[in-house]
């Protein structure tokens, strides 16, 4: 989903949140004609008026929480086209030649190589919040699995089926409901050291 879009005449990007009319915009990756969509069900966006092969890791999903984080960034710094190798792709914060992005659901090997590859300098943010059930002390959540927490002063171990993070190389930081984690090593039987950051 696209929160921000350009007018077509003058290449002035706008964000969903602004009084838009709905003609003369247009998708900010690949130029097609773009409408706002501001019902109640799903989050406002922009989406294309006809089907258009534009980012293929542009999903039709996006949850509140991944919306909270681009609403801290100035508008300038979300939904950025970064150009390498003839592609073209959206990253979700881009600041100071640093890709942030911020994942909410599982993916595949294939798209985090893919994205890593792609956009070299970045980090991952992933979405743990409101998943940890207190009294359990484990998190929540058909498809991630049992993770089991164990607080030693600031650092975290926990074990995962929630596999994807095993595959990351590049800085992982986990937001939960404790604060901002950062991922430090990955042990064997997907167990995992973190560092309480904030």
């Amino acid at each position: 989903m696209l929160r921000t879009a350009y007018y077509k005449k003058e290449l002035i990007l706008v964000h969903i949140s602004e009084n838009i009319k709905n003609t003369n915009l247009i998708c900010k990756i690949c130029s097609t004609s773009v409408i706002p969509k501001k019902g109640h069900i799903k989050i406002h966006h922009f989406a294309h008026k006809r089907k258009s092969l534009c980012d293929n890791w542009l999903t039709n999903k996006m949850t509140k929480w991944h919306q909270s984080w681009q609403n801290i960034c100035k508008i300038d710094n979300i939904e950025v086209i970064i150009k390498k190798n003839n592609q073209k792709h959206i990253a979700d914060i881009y600041n100071n030649n640093l890709v942030i992005e911020i994942q909410h659901s599982n993916i595949s090997l294939n798209d985090i190589v893919d994205r890593e590859n792609f956009y070299g300098n970045m980090i991952w943010i992933i979405d743990l919040k409101n998943k940890w059930d207190e009294e359990s002390g484990k998190l929540i959540g058909k498809e991630r699995g049992d993770i089991y927490i164990q607080f030693k002063d600031n650092f975290i171990i926990f074990n995962s089926n929630y596999k994807f993070f095993k595959y990351m190389s590049k800085p992982v930081y986990l937001d939960t409901d404790y604060g901002i984690l950062k991922l430090i090593y990955s042990f064997d039987y997907g167990y995992y050291l973190c560092q309480k950051i904030d």
